[in-house]
């Protein structure tokens, strides 16, 4: 059978997979670099990431998840045993539904793995988090000083427009 070009994915398209498998780890590592190399900014600037939220992205175990284009992972998510989740997006891919996608498809790996609640941590000054708290089914709960947790009751979620 002839290659046939139209089997090749688009540019753009995105595939969700399982972080799990060691074939994977180079991926991580370039993700994480890129992630740990953006220049942020104070003032109306998105937050950086906090190292130790990177550093939960790349513990093993628990639920990881990443959205790959291309072959370059530009997502990332994690979701420990207790429901705790972390998730970053490649500043090139932010503002065009990366986020979102990733988020549904942890959400419904987590409730299918029995997770009752996943909460994600973020700070009020990421505008992105505080938008998608504003757009989803879930409770945002304002800590003050500019923290802010966005809980899941995941058993509740079918689906996020």
């Amino acid at each position: 059978m002839p290659f046939d070009q139209t089997l090749e994915p688009s540019a753009t398209e995105r595939f969700i997979v399982a972080l799990a498998h060691p074939s994977l780890d180079d991926a991580v590592a370039l993700f994480s670099t890129e992630i740990r190399a953006e220049q942020r900014y104070f003032g109306n600037a998105a937050p950086k990431l906090p190292a130790s939220s990177l550093s939960r992205l790349n513990t093993p175990g628990g639920l990881r998840l990443g959205v790959m284009v291309n072959g370059r992972l530009i997502a990332m998510s994690r979701v420990d045993r207790d429901g705790d989740a972390v998730m970053a997006v490649v500043q090139p891919s932010r503002g065009q539904g990366v986020g979102r996608q990733l988020l549904q498809a942890t959400l419904s790996r987590a409730a299918s793995q029995g997770c009752e609640r996943v909460i994600f941590r973020s700070s009020r000054r990421s505008k992105a988090f505080v938008s998608l708290a504003e757009t989803v089914d879930a409770t945002l709960v304002d800590h003050g000083s500019g923290r802010i947790d966005l809980i899941f009751a995941v058993k509740r979620i079918t689906h996020i427009a």
